[in-house]
């Protein structure tokens, strides 16, 4: 939290990084009072109290502070009943008459140092002002502070840290953007295999990525905290942050545009796809904050072999009407889906491969333009019971794969909502349709050329 009045002359991202010097029990970072406003305003109780290290200097006596840069652990305020408690007005009353202090600049920091936990909360010693002394000269190195990351129990849940969920900055400046990444993991407990696949996931992704990434986790309870388990294993020098969503409360929340999509894409209640969190991608921009403006959307069998920024800065080749990006499906899925249709419409476009066809979607990997998404009329419409009733009788169509069924639906008439990931940002590695009666057309659609960004080990296939 900053006041209006500041010249930075360095990266803000240094600032940040003094939230992993937190011990178990600071809420906030807030730098010394460089003038000596409280010894004056203490005056009366210093006079009573001869010894006291209320109003003196620091580093050892308890300064006072200025809120003109504050570093908010939100979650831990949030979780602090003492903190909390001091926020109580009879609470305040009382310390203004202990500390007979005269109030010109009110400031709850003040009375929280004054008191015997001042020390707990806002640091004992310099740090509170950021990494300088008070004669200015750097009290820590950013050396120093990584090296500490390692060895500060705080920064080992660094799945407690709040999460900025505002629009990312300039993809141009890769110091200055930061990618939100929605990764749905659920059904975890005893699931080893799925805890391996993002395992690879996560680790791949943070070995290539040069910019922060704000991890967003949609799962139950357990699932989560198997996921930060493995994040504590893995992040190694990555920059990230983690928030946790309910997958059931946002399962609640859409409940009106899910439910009549499940009926028609998935095979039947109970199974696999039929679960609600397998359509949650198709109304984020319902559920996430305004604030936040673009996200990328993954599934947990995914292994990168290129930077995330890269896939991130296609955001920039959409067009005007394009509110997702995402790759085609590599198999004759949609073709045998469609089959009906086709027969009805020789020659038709629909369920063909690419890179004329409309082959249908994959939704392992998703740019969700989430400001794009709220604005059009169009696709929104497309998520009203109403319309998915009449496309599915349109095109005959009775799917099995949750999302991607309904992208690939829409993409059948309005193609200009998507933009095309080309193959190498989704290789899947499925060949499940190859033994199953499209042998002989199989590789029009399977065939990827170029270099792999991003690997996908869709129906459980090894990933090279």
């Amino acid at each position: 939290m900053l006041d209006v009045d500041l010249k930075f002359t360095d990266d803000i991202k240094k600032l940040y990084r003094y939230f992993q010097l937190f011990n178990e029990e600071n809420v906030m970072g807030i730098a010394r009072e460089m003038q000596p406003v409280y010894r004056d305003f203490l005056s009366e109780y210093r006079s009573e109290n001869s010894e006291t290290r209320v109003g003196e200097p620091g580093p050892d006596g308890l300064t006072g502070f200025n809120s003109g840069v504050m570093l908010l652990d939100l979650d831990a305020m949030r979780k602090s009943h003492l903190y909390n408690k001091l926020l109580n007005i009879k609470v305040i009353e009382q310390m203004i008459g202990e500390f007979h202090f005269r109030v010109c600049v009110v400031s709850i920091f003040c009375f929280v140092l004054c008191g015997d936990v001042g020390d707990t909360y806002f640091g004992k010693d310099s740090k509170t002002c950021y990494g300088q002394d008070c004669s200015g000269n750097d009290a820590q190195s950013e050396s120093e502070i990584l090296r500490a990351k390692s060895k500060n129990p705080r920064q080992q849940r660094t799945a407690d840290e709040p999460v900025d969920v505002g629009q990312p900055i300039d993809a141009n400046k890769n110091n200055s953007l930061e990618i939100n990444i929605i990764i749905t993991f659920t059904n975890a407990d005893n699931n080893q295999n799925l805890q391996n696949k993002l395992r690879v996931m996560l680790s791949s992704l943070f070995s290539h990525a040069s910019v922060p990434l704000a991890l967003h986790f949609i799962g139950e309870e357990k699932s989560q905290g198997i996921a930060e388990i493995i994040l504590r294993d893995i992040a190694s020098n990555a920059t990230f942050k983690i928030v946790k969503l309910d997958v059931n409360k946002l399962a609640q929340e859409l409940h009106t545009i899910v439910e009549p999509m499940q009926k028609h894409f998935s095979s039947k209640p109970g199974s696999y796809y039929s679960h609600s969190f397998f359509f949650l991608s198709v109304a984020m921009h319902k559920v996430m904050p305004t604030t936040m403006h673009r996200a990328i959307m993954l599934d947990a069998d995914l292994k990168f072999t290129d930077d995330i920024k890269k896939l991130y800065d296609r955001f920039r080749l959409f067009k005007k009407d394009n509110v997702i990006g995402i790759a085609r499906e590599l198999q004759p899925v949609y073709r045998h889906t469609f089959s009906l249709y086709r027969t009805e419409h020789p020659g038709t476009r629909v369920g063909e491969p690419g890179p004329d066809g409309l082959t249908g979607f994959n939704s392992g990997v998703l740019l969700l333009d989430l400001e794009a998404m709220r604005k059009s009329d169009l696709y929104n419409s497309m998520l009203q019971a109403k319309a998915v009733e009449l496309l599915t009788e349109e095109f005959h169509f009775k799917g099995h794969l949750g999302d991607q069924d309904l992208f690939t639906l829409i993409n059948m008439k309005y193609e200009w909502l998507f933009h095309i990931l080309p193959c190498i940002w989704n290789r899947q590695l499925c060949t499940w349709w190859k033994d199953h009666g499209y042998a002989d057309i199989f590789d029009h659609y399977y065939t990827c050329e170029g270099d792999v960004k991003i690997w996908h080990g869709n129906c459980n296939t090894p990933i090279p």
